[in-house]
């Protein structure tokens, strides 16, 4: 019972926040920040959606070494095996979708620094584009799933009447192992971005401050001149 609580108020905390964060940049952020606007709000609306799935199936994963066993215990027990491998699964999309978004954004601010700001509609088209791939990997799993050799009897692990589904098999290995692979890969991608990018950002600002300390000395040298200038006209 515990488990199922602390899962619904973090689930709904995150669509609380994600959703005010979403009106806020949708309602409240200057015109000069629409591009940005764009970014946080994709970003906010795949954390809802994941939120939403987590809160539907929230999901034990559990494994002996040598086999993994899926134990949901939200709503989605109410619609069978097939709703909570799916919810999962899918689940399991938005937070890959959620990391290579963020891999996107950080883009963007290169190409906005060094290129140009690009449109609205691009980033758009962009975000749907990056979630083809994994729904259509996800759908593939799903696809493979089988009543029967991918369900147990919860006795069999010694669960109760509240876990009435556990889902485990060959299948649910390898799905599981192949998407938290690609979460751990997808998670490194996004720290050796950040790292180019703070650097990238870094170097750009001691350009600037340079340019900027150049103009200062200049404009120094500029105010003396001008006023020996001054005094030798004033004598």
């Amino acid at each position: 019972m515990l488990y199922q609580v602390v899962h619904t108020i973090f689930s709904t905390l995150g669509v609380v926040f994600n959703a005010f964060m979403m009106f806020l940049a949708l309602t409240k952020s200057p015109r000069i920040m629409r591009l940005c606007s764009v970014i946080i709000t994709i970003k906010t609306a795949t954390d809802i959606m994941t939120s939403l799935i987590n809160a539907f199936v929230m999901m034990r994963i559990v494994t002996d070494g040598i086999q993994v066993f899926l134990i949901p215990s939200g709503p989605c027990i109410y619609f069978g095996p097939v709703a909570c491998y799916a919810g999962h699964m899918f689940m399991t999309c938005f937070l890959e979708h959620n990391l290579i978004w963020m891999i996107c954004s950080y883009v963007f601010r290169y190409y906005i620094l060094y290129v140009r700001d690009p449109k609205a509609r691009t980033l758009l088209l962009t975000a749907f584009c990056l979630s083809i791939p994994s729904f259509f990997h996800m759908t593939i799993w799903i696809s493979f799933f089988d009543l029967k050799t991918n369900t147990i009897a919860p006795e069999a692990l010694g669960l109760d009447e509240s876990y009435p589904i556990v889902l485990t098999g060959p299948l649910i290995y390898y799905s599981t192992l192949t998407v938290h692979v690609q979460l751990a890969i997808t998670a490194c991608l996004v720290l050796l971005t950040y790292i180019w990018l703070r650097d990238v950002l870094l170097n750009y600002s001691l350009r600037m401050g340079g340019v900027t300390n150049d103009t200062k000395k200049l404009n120094r040298v500029l105010v003396k001149v001008r006023k020996k200038t001054y005094d030798k006209t004033s004598k």
